[in-house]
């Protein structure tokens, strides 16, 4: 093609496929910016303050060890961003069994404000969100820090309240504008009470995220409910 026969082409098309992209940045462009600058989520957590202290529960009436995750955003305003909890599985011999007991689907609170929706977390900022606690009582037992406390399964059982045991905990954080991130937390209880914090969140109450994912977690054995004990750590990597 010869230089004029492109020049006469550019002439007579041009204008026409500048508006058709004109038109098109028009009628898509928010949606193509959204898809190329998604939030991107992610969950941390540490066992010392800001994420694990202990506190003065709100009545005054005992000590309590509280903790919350740093849910993080690395991408684009984040809209609506919710944490929920899925399955909780309990270890037993050399594998992690999914406990029917506990009840997925109910959501975690935001520090302060202890409502289940967050409006936004701008980019390269991070939000506290409460997990679970474990107050100084007669019966030790772990806490989620859900918006509703389900009843009494049965005599001294709630589906959100466990006592000592090695847990496996899979949640998922969401938002309006962005894909979900499924994360799996390792939970060490002993049920036992601890008086300093250092000891608490290292001989009585542990926690560490095994990992984390855009995929859900792998469904449990059909017959059994479990899953293998040992898994890969988890470390964050760029557009993981």
């Amino acid at each position: 093609m010869g230089a004029t026969t492109v020049t006469q082409w550019l002439g007579a098309f041009g204008p026409f496929v500048v508006a058709a992209v004109a038109l098109g940045l028009a009628l898509w462009g928010q949606d193509i910016h959204a898809l190329a600058h998604r939030p991107n989520l992610s969950a941390s957590l540490t066992m010392k303050s800001p994420d694990c202290h202990k506190m003065r529960w709100h009545d005054g009436r005992c000590d309590a060890f509280f903790c919350r995750l740093d849910i993080r955003n690395n991408g684009s305003q984040a809209k609506d961003v919710e944490v929920r909890l899925l399955n909780l599985r309990r270890r037993v011999g050399d594998r992690y069994e999914l406990d029917h007991d506990f009840r997925g689907g109910l959501n975690l609170v935001w520090e302060y404000t202890h409502e289940v929706t967050l409006p936004q977390i701008d980019r390269n900022l991070s939000k506290h969100c409460d997990l679970l606690y474990v107050k100084h009582v007669r019966s030790l037992l772990l806490e989620f820090a859900t918006n509703h406390v389900p009843n009494q399964i049965r005599p001294g059982v709630w589906p959100t309240k466990w006592p000592g045991g090695d847990y496996r905990v899979d949640l998922v954080v969401v938002a309006a504008n962005a894909r979900p991130r499924y994360v799996t937390l390792g939970v060490q209880f002993s049920g036992k009470w601890l008086p300093k914090e250092a000891d608490m969140f290292s001989k009585g109450l542990t926690i560490q995220v095994v990992s984390q994912s855009r995929k859900p977690p792998p469904e449990p054995d059909e017959a059994s409910g479990s899953l293998p004990m040992f898994r890969r750590p988890y470390s964050l990597r760029p557009g993981r």
